[in-house]
């Protein structure tokens, strides 16, 4: 969605194996094949049938997740290679990533660098909140965009946009690494000229009337930086008390949660659904609704897919991405691109 709102370009094909992703990128994607397990796709063929111009991958972040036991490049799950054989395949002339942000101090980040340097892109990337455009908690996320470009300057790729994701949802060089840009030239001087890359469509919502709440120029790397006392504003779960529901589950106040929630509604259009629900076995549960609202989702864009169980709802809102804060993140980047090419142009 952010990929389709900056570059105003429609998926050609998807990979997910996911059963969940699967039935609701299905049924929001009609007609978008589907090609599965990335470890499994002849990328060549998909290059001769089904060239595409931009790549977006989210490989899984289970090995990097703080969460998990941060095994790295040496977990089964940690599929970077894999988005590597489909690039260097494909040679898309843009390629936008997200992963959680442990992949930063975890190696990964190096060996994603090392990747894109040896097929002639330049890249930048940061982190980023979601709480950066609005949304009621923090969600920090790693987001690159590399840009490739022939020997001349020309771009390469044929019209269309095409995801691999297959995250459940997600040290590096001094020169490849720095928070906020990295040019594959300086891997190797003769990989590629920086040449002005084509402008994005920009964004055109609800969140660019919002102010920035930590969306500004990191003053040393050009990244994007989090201001710890206005990200606390926006935290759900640090208010100071619990909101106040009736015996129906309606809100009768959010109390401390009442600044996040009012910002998220004005940048949404659109009131925040009921926390709770009759559950199965009586007593109330985790509303779905809430969640998908909380990821900047239209109305039922999850919850109104059918044959999702509950619990797959809340697996699928949960492992996502904001998408606004994607938008707000590759429009930053495309920026830095577009700068440092013109500056050595």
């Amino acid at each position: 969605m952010a990929a389709a709102e900056v570059f105003g370009a429609e998926p050609a094909w998807l990979a997910d194996l996911d059963p969940a992703a699967a039935a609701l990128l299905a049924h929001r994607y009609p007609g978008v094949p589907n090609l599965g397990d990335i470890t499994a796709v002849d990328w060549d063929l998909v290059a001769l049938l089904a060239p595409v111009e931009l790549v977006f991958a989210g490989w899984p972040c289970q090995p990097f997740s703080l969460a998990g036991k941060q095994k790295g490049a040496d977990d089964d799950r940690a599929l970077w290679p894999e988005v590597d054989r489909c690039l260097r395949a494909l040679r898309p002339q843009y390629v936008l990533l997200e992963n959680v942000p442990a992949v930063v101090a975890a190696g990964e980040l190096e060996r994603v660098a090392t990747s894109l340097a040896s097929l002639g892109y330049r890249f930048a990337w940061c982190c980023l909140t979601a709480a950066a455009v609005g949304a009621p908690h923090k969600r920090d996320r790693f987001f690159l965009v590399a840009v490739a470009e022939d020997a001349d300057g020309a771009a390469r790729g044929q019209r269309g946009i095409a995801a691999s994701d297959q995250a459940e949802s997600r040290r590096t060089r001094a020169d490849a690494g720095r928070r906020g840009r990295a040019s594959a030239a300086d891997a190797d001087s003769d990989a590629v000229r920086e040449q002005p890359i084509a402008k994005p469509r920009g964004l055109r919502t609800a969140v660019a009337e919002q102010p920035r709440i930590n969306a500004a120029p990191h003053a040393e790397g050009r990244g994007l930086a989090g201001d710890t006392e206005r990200d606390s504003e926006t935290q759900l779960h640090q208010a100071d008390d619990e909101p106040r529901l009736d015996a129906d589950g309606r809100v009768l106040d959010w109390a401390g949660y009442e600044p996040a929630i009012r910002r998220w509604e004005a940048v949404l259009g659109r009131p925040a659904p009921v926390p709770t629900v009759p559950g199965a076995r009586g007593g109330r549960v985790l509303n779905p609704e809430l969640p998908e609202w909380m990821m900047g989702l239209p109305a039922g864009w999850i919850t109104g897919v059918p044959g999702l169980s509950r619990a797959q709802q809340l697996k699928l809102a949960g492992n996502g991405v904001v998408w606004q804060q994607a938008v707000e993140a590759y429009l930053y980047l495309l920026g830095v691109l577009d700068a440092d090419a013109r500056s050595a142009a």
